[in-house]
């Protein structure tokens, strides 16, 4: 904020989305409201941190955070499980993880990674180019590649720089990568960061990948297709080889992820290309060492020309740390075990089954999957928030997934077998799930049936608008940054004139017009409790309105993050006073 002359805004008004805010408040009802507040877009991050702030503090203290659990006692199908921002914890069968074969608590596994942690120390020190490599290290680049089927294979410290390594180390901008559209995050990044065009497929369709490819094959350029051999939110495995071959047609380089299929699909465990037999197709198959292998880590399979290319050019392998010798020698240990011993595979997938039948028995929608990871399907989102909850407090340590991860009206719970979990565990869960969602049909049916107070008038809006524009002009004399220029109106109805407050170049003004030349957002409460959140700078109840459909927005977010970064200051100053 600023003021008089040295303060007053640029004259070039930025650009905005006219209807940014209410597609924002959309988002905000149909998701988990923290993330949609952290990806909009805004003038200021401070401001942004104090609306992400606000939100999660909502979040949390009506209980409706589904990512705040913390494994106390580390991971395992069952521990102590507490929560980050509240005073509690619960002993819990845990179906959070992608440990999908135990192996993190197997005892060969962690014997191993205590032997390495005697001999090599904590970490490398310096990044796999630099010698940060032990002989560990190398063995499992090579029976990893000799598992799979490749020549030769690439360590990263995670599966995420795995992906974003391989993508941006072997394109670049000349060229075209093509993914499904509902790859994972790592994918999108490493395709934005080598500057690569890039497209998209519908999702497991090699029609419409091959649209793409026809419209964009070229011998000046190369084409790099990346799907998922088993993507995460509870389908099956992909038509890998039908994708695959498809792609070949047109000359293009393949990368499939087998972060969720490596480890349980394919003989000796060797992923979904290996089920599929399209293995000397691929050019680069991607796993991550912290799932099935219990450890943590990334590598990719390829030729020796290919690895070769990525060491010489991937900035995720030449300039971050090594995985550390303890990490290398558990998924060593761990890659050794798969490739000799089936029982782990074969009990993950009799639980996989038995469980999908029981809870398919219990009339629970699961999709389209076949997988370890079951996702009984709600299309409320305030009620799947709930259930968590609900799951936690009975011992059911689970998580949940909606828009826009997945599409709206098809949030679902998300729930990881292992080769651990039993079949006790199962029906306990089972249990469990129905008891929540009865207690919360039950809670929600009492909310819907509150009256809402709707005994507000033009004076509580006009009150609170002459003492807020107050408080923005002394704010405002106060430091030297410039003020954005921009509009503020509130109103009880569509039919009542709107309070609006005017900040231009400096100067703060109150109107009872809406000024349209102007960024600008607006505010509509229709209940007494939008309106008193207003009036005591009550942000959380604000958006908690906002949520409801109480206050409804419209115009642009930038403006709007800006007055909400302005009411947290208003009432801290206020908090300070007394």
């Amino acid at each position: 904020m600023g003021s008089s002359e040295d303060n007053q805004a640029t004259d070039k008004l930025p650009s905005v989305a006219t209807d940014s805010l209410a597609s924002f408040q959309t988002h905000i009802q149909s998701s988990h409201p923290t993330f949609q507040a952290a990806k909009a877009s805004s003038w200021n991050a401070n401001d942004k941190s104090k609306l992400v702030q606000e939100v999660l503090r909502m979040v949390n203290d009506n209980r409706r955070n589904p990512y705040s659990k913390v494994l106390r006692t580390g991971s395992a199908t069952k521990g102590i499980v507490g929560d980050a921002y509240n005073d509690e914890e619960q002993e819990a069968i845990i179906w959070t993880t992608n440990l999908y074969l135990g192996l993190n608590r197997d005892q060969k596994v962690m014997e191993e990674a205590s032997l390495a942690l005697e001999r090599f120390g904590t970490g490398m020190g310096t990044s796999a180019a630099a010698s940060g490599m032990t002989n560990q290290h190398l063995e499992f680049e090579t029976e990893f590649a000799d598992l799979v089927g490749k020549p030769s294979a690439c360590l990263f410290p995670t599966g995420y720089t795995a992906n974003v390594g391989a993508i941006a180390g072997i394109v670049g901008k000349n060229d075209v990568v093509v993914i499904d559209q509902l790859c994972h995050a790592s994918i999108v990044d490493g395709a934005r960061l080598c500057g690569a065009t890039i497209r998209t497929f519908k999702h497991n369709d090699a029609s419409d990948l091959e649209a793409v490819l026809e419209s964009e094959v070229s011998p000046y350029c190369s084409i790099m297709v990346v799907l998922e051999g088993v993507y995460s939110m509870g389908e099956g495995a992909a038509p890998v080889a039908k994708i695959v071959r498809t792609a070949k047609k047109y000359n293009a380089l393949v990368l499939v992820d087998e972060a969720h299929s490596f480890g349980f699909y394919g003989e000796g465990g060797a992923g979904i290309c290996a089920a599929q037999g399209v293995t000397e197709e691929v050019d680069f198959i991607m796993t991550t060492l912290s799932k099935a292998l219990g450890s943590l880590g990334g590598v990719v399979a390829a030729s020796q020309e290919h690895v070769d290319l990525m060491k010489s050019s991937s900035r995720a392998y030449i300039f971050q740390a090594s995985i550390s010798p303890a990490d290398m020698a558990a998924a060593l240990t761990s890659l050794r075990r798969l490739r000799v011993d089936d029982a782990l595979r074969q009990r993950l997938w009799d639980t996989t089954r038995y469980m999908r039948q029981q809870f398919e028995d219990a009339g629970y929608d699961l999709g389209t999957g076949d997988g370890p990871i079951i996702t009984p399907h709600f299309s409320d989102k305030d009620k799947l928030y709930a259930i968590v909850q609900s799951l936690y407090q009975r011992g059911i340590q689970t998580s949940a997934v909606t828009y826009p991860i997945v599409e709206s009206g098809r949030g679902r719970l998300r729930l990881i077998c292992s080769a651990a979990h039993t079949r006790d565990d199962v029906d306990k869960t089972l249990e469990a799930l129905i008891q929540a969602e009865r207690e919360v049909d039950e809670q929600l049916a009492t909310t819907n049936d509150e009256q809402r107070d709707l005994n507000i008038t033009c004076s509580d809006i006009k009150a609170w608008a002459a003492t807020f524009s107050s408080f923005l002009k002394e704010s405002i004399a106060e430091v030297s940054a410039p003020t954005p220029n921009l509009a503020i109106s509130v109103r009880i109805s569509e039919q009542s004139e709107p309070i609006t407050i005017v900040l231009k170049d400096g100067d703060v003004t109150l109107n009872t017009y809406k000024s349209c030349d102007l960024p600008s957002c607006s505010l509509l409460l229709t209940d007494k409790n939008a309106v008193s959140a207003l009036q005591s700078s009550d942000v959380q109840g604000l958006l908690h309105s906002i949520c409801k459909g109480s206050c409804i927005l419209k115009g642009q977010i930038e403006p709007f993050i800006w007055f909400i970064g302005r009411i947290v200051d208003q009432r801290q100053l206020v908090s300070q006073s007394h």
